[in-house]
């Protein structure tokens, strides 16, 4: 299984936490975050990109779905905040050659919190080695 999970979260996390310091980031999805503002970062799907299989049946690249979810309460300002949080992690994402499929508000029941849910894609190949043991993996849009 290609899994590039950890890279994906840590690229989010850092450009996040680099404009909003104070933002809690997550790799998990939460129905109610506790601390705000919010941004869950979870890989929805990791399936086989079954076009380049091979005799050998081995998996070159894999097709993945990522959904982040962004929630702000501010008292004012919520819905500005949410969006300029939304804007920072679609950023990383594209920067990642993800591309963006869905960017939504969502009514959340407490309607002192706003949410915005992002959806990205993108396929990714198997990993290389380097002499030093690092892997390499190269996304495409």
């Amino acid at each position: 299984m290609i899994d590039i999970e950890s890279i994906v979260f840590d690229t989010v996390y850092k450009a996040v936490k680099s404009k909003f310091p104070k933002a809690e980031v997550k790799s998990v999805y939460v129905e109610s975050a506790a601390e705000f503002p919010c941004v869950c970062v979870v890989e929805d799907d990791n399936r086989t990109f079954q076009k380049t299989l091979d005799g050998s049946l081995n998996e070159h690249h894999a097709e993945l779905l990522y959904t982040v979810t962004v929630y702000s309460n501010k008292k004012n300002g919520k819905k500005e905040e949410a969006r300029a949080i939304a804007k920072v992690v679609d950023e990383a994402m594209q920067g990642m050659k993800f591309t963006r499929i869905m960017l939504n508000q969502i009514p959340n029941i407490d309607q002192r919190i706003y949410r915005i849910v992002g959806r990205y894609r993108a396929i990714v190949s198997e990993g290389l080695k380097q002499s030093d043991g690092k892997t390499i993996y190269q996304i495409y849009r």
